[in-house]
């Protein structure tokens, strides 16, 4: 079984992993480097690949630039996590078929952020879908899929871990009885259909105003690939991590208590503990440090942190 694998960031790094041990990755398609602070940053896709001496080829527009493509012949092109859309040329290509490991329980939260939303969104249930691809996003009929329980405290990071280890051992299931036969899938019920847009600048910004648990699930749902924010006397401050107080009272946004571990910031009901942050241009520090520095001249008791602009 001749495959193609598309992919880009960590989450799919597992599933390349998984998919090569079984099978023969003839390529793999990432997106092109990244420059940050003049260094050329790899994705962690390409790092992998590389690693496993499997050939990489990062076009700039994938339709634009398929023939590279369309001259490696394959039975299956595999995407985790690409990041671009693939036209019928290339969606065609392949002896059996296109598939795709998204991150969720399809057809809820199609699109780009899948996982971040159902964390954000306070979801109790998180998920892989193994599908077919078509010209639609994440339209394709189902093939696969597997959930898993979302316990409060899992955060981005975990969430992460935890659905690119199923969704690579759930893909190489599929895999295995697409050599054996075509299948059909199950549709997709349009009824049901929810999406997950990428995270945006406005999605990270912390409004004390809402209820502690919506700012909680907020807080969790980027703590690792963006941080949650607020601003407070002219600074942002980022958060990656914090503690969830249901009990707690105060007006929204008021510094309710300061102790050797936290900050303790009122929400509409409920309240947040701030465990980790980082103040802007300095870096990541947990709050106990914070305090044990300027932290303590900066954020008082009674003070109120202002919400969305």
């Amino acid at each position: 079984m001749k495959i193609i694998f598309m992919g880009t960031p960590e989450f799919a790094v597992p599933v390349l992993e998984e998919i090569n041990k079984h099978f023969e990755v003839v390529l793999v398609v990432t997106q092109p480097d990244s420059r940050i602070r003049k260094k050329i940053v790899y994705s962690e896709v390409k790092m992998k690949a590389l690693e496993l001496g499997l050939p990489v080829f990062q076009p700039l527009n994938i339709n634009k630039e398929k023939d590279y493509i369309l001259n490696t012949e394959c039975d299956l092109i595999v995407t985790a996590a690409y990041g671009q859309f693939l036209g019928k040329a290339i969606l065609n290509h392949p002896k059996i078929a296109a598939i795709n490991c998204h991150g969720s329980l399809l057809p809820k939260y199609r699109g780009g952020a899948p996982i971040q939303r159902a964390i954000m969104n306070g979801d109790k249930e998180i998920g892989v879908s193994i599908i077919y691809m078509t010209s639609k996003m994440d339209a394709g009929n189902i093939l696969a899929k597997k959930g898993i329980s979302l316990p409060l405290e899992l955060g981005e990071k975990e969430a992460f871990d935890v659905l690119s280890n199923l969704g690579a051992k759930l893909i190489v299931e599929v895999i295995e009885k697409l050599k054996l036969e075509k299948l059909i899938g199950e549709e997709q019920n349009e009824e049901e259909v929810t999406f997950a847009p990428i995270i945006s600048n406005e999605d990270e910004l912390v409004s004390f105003e809402k209820e502690a648990y919506k700012v909680y699930n907020k807080i969790r749902a980027i703590n690792y690939s963006k941080g949650a924010y607020f601003n407070f006397k002219e600074e942002v401050y980022k958060v990656y991590q914090a503690k969830l107080y249901l009990n707690k009272k105060g007006n929204p946004g008021e510094i309710i208590e300061i102790t050797k571990d936290e900050i303790i910031i009122a929400c509409k009901e409920g309240a947040i503990g701030l465990l980790l942050i980082k103040r802007q241009g300095k870096n990541t520090t947990p709050v106990r440090d914070f305090l044990n520095g300027k932290g303590k001249e900066i954020f008082k008791i009674g003070e109120i942190i202002g919400g969305e602009r």
